[in-house]
């Protein structure tokens, strides 16, 4: 039996070449709360520790998490009344 061809390995990622694009824009870019507050800490602690730079980065990326979740469940439940909301004033005008 022959061996297929090798095809050879690409790197198919998107990755890569979003940040490759990005890399020349990131001064037009405003910064975002984690980089905003490192660098105030690094103001006052320049010998910041790679180790307690990483929790911090962790721990605003759990507060933001949070606050995503919490604005997609706000947002489907004002979706869901908005909705009941045309229901009852069909209802309404119906009635009339």
């Amino acid at each position: 039996m022959a061996s297929q061809p090798r095809l050879p390995q690409l790197d198919t990622s998107p990755t890569p070449g979003r940040f490759s694009d990005l890399a020349g824009l990131s001064h037009l870019r405003e910064p975002d709360l984690t980089t905003t507050v490192l660098d105030l800490v690094r103001a006052e602690y320049p010998n910041l520790k790679a180790s307690t730079e990483m929790q911090i980065r962790h721990e605003i990326g759990l507060a933001l998490d949070v606050g995503e979740t919490k604005l997609r469940r706000y947002e489907g439940t004002i979706a869901e009344l908005s909705k009941r909301v045309d229901e009852l004033e069909t209802m309404v005008l119906n009635l009339t």
